[in-house]
């Protein structure tokens, strides 16, 4: 797959485990090769709670 996208074996460990967002037109290099569309593949992660401002 990686040869497919053109990027390196790691690249595509690191989307799959989490550690690296891809960009968007990596994500839809990704859906075509996938056959899907990209909002099949990438879900967007929960929105971090907003803290308190400072002082």
């Amino acid at each position: 797959m990686a040869e497919r996208l053109g990027v390196s074996r790691q690249t595509v460990i690191s989307i799959e485990r989490g550690r690296f967002d891809p960009s968007l037109p990596l994500e839809f290099r990704i859906a075509a090769v996938s056959g899907a569309r990209s909002d099949e593949i990438f879900v967007p992660a929960e929105r971090a709670p907003v803290s308190e401002p400072l002082g």
